[in-house]
């Protein structure tokens, strides 16, 4: 696991990217500040997740698209994330 950030952004205990490697998969998730307050979720397969942070429940937070297509849908939950995916399937986070 690698942890990047700035020195401003650690004193507000902000990171701006973490990397994670396990089992043969790759993970990366980069968080945004400022005009947009979010995060974006990838793997080494080319599948990605734009999150919008702070949103109310229930309300749509992003999607799940590889290669263009919508594979599912993220939303807060009572402090958890849903995601839930195209064929019906849902995961708690």
């Amino acid at each position: 696991i690698t942890l990047t950030s700035t020195p401003e952004r650690l004193v507000n205990g902000e990171i701006s990217k973490l990397e994670m490697s396990w089992g043969g998969k790759q993970y990366e998730v980069l968080y945004f500040y400022d005009s947009y307050t979010g995060a974006r979720v990838s793997n080494q397969d080319g599948v990605f997740m734009d999150l919008e942070l702070g949103l109310e429940d229930e309300a749509t937070a992003g999607y799940l698209i590889l290669n263009g297509t919508n594979y599912g849908t993220a939303y807060p939950l009572n402090g958890s994330l849903v995601i839930e995916l195209s064929n019906g399937m849902e995961w708690l986070f």
